[in-house]
């Protein structure tokens, strides 16, 4: 009867962990589609590692940061490929950078701001990317919980073989 007991455990489990990652799958398709179209309206504020995924490579948005604020420079005609002019990649702060450039801040009039930038910022700035996070953890969890709830159920199996023999 004990052995039933854990086998239903793990079946509950399983079930459990499969409709997280149901809804994982389902979020990230979300969100990625939402920034692959521009859309960053769930950011509240942009932290530093939120910026870093905007580098203009591998179909991202190419974003940069200065004075607080971020840009989309995806369509700028000298930000091809998140790169300007092979001296700064998109998915940075530049606000440092631009004081030693050739030209003014007033270059990123011409693009969209599409949020605020706060480099003390830890975690995410959009509510979307926190809550994947949550269900990435609780997925790592159950999967823990599902893996010694297997090896308890054979260690049950094990003994009862072991104890009718």
């Amino acid at each position: 009867m004990p052995t039933l007991a854990v086998l239903l455990a793990l079946c509950a489990l399983l079930a459990v962990r499969h409709a997280r990652r149901r809804s994982a799958a389902m979020l990230r398709a979300k969100i990625e589609k939402d920034f692959a179209a521009g859309d960053f309206s769930c950011f509240e504020n942009f932290s530093p590692a939120d910026l870093k995924k905007f580098t203009g490579r591998g179909g991202t948005r190419a974003l940069v940061a200065h004075k607080g604020k971020v840009y989309d420079v995806t369509d700028a005609k000298m930000w091809e490929g998140g790169v300007h002019l092979f001296r700064h990649s998109a998915g940075y702060d530049l606000t440092s950078a631009i004081k030693s450039a050739p030209h003014t801040a007033a270059k990123l009039d011409d693009v969209p701001t599409v949020g605020t930038y706060d480099p003390g910022l830890i975690t995410s700035g959009c509510e979307s990317i926190r809550e994947l996070s949550k269900i990435d953890k609780s997925l790592a969890i159950l999967t823990a919980s599902i893996a010694a709830l297997a090896f308890v159920l054979l260690l049950m199996v094990v003994l009862r073989i072991f104890l009718s023999a």
